[in-house]
């Protein structure tokens, strides 16, 4: 089995760039709606909020895109 990198950099070129674009985009929702909902009842400041916010977003795509890879590997 290959490391989980090069699995979502094959993934990326050979599934088709909509199918893992439409994932990321999703996840992102999600983590935007999350960060939106969540961050500011921890944190005063509107520059920390927005730091937060975009660090939740990009886990939220990174995580999607993990989970998108696996699956393909075991529906392979």
């Amino acid at each position: 089995m290959d490391s989980l990198r090069a699995a979502i950099s094959e993934t990326w070129d050979k599934q088709g760039k909509v199918g893992m674009t439409l994932v990321c985009g999703a996840f992102a929702g999600i983590g935007g709606l999350t960060a939106n909902s969540v961050v500011p009842h921890f944190v005063a400041s509107t520059a920390a909020q927005a730091i937060l916010g975009g660090l939740i977003a990009g886990g939220a795509v990174l995580v999607g895109v993990a989970i998108f890879t696996l699956i393909n590997q075991i529906i392979r």
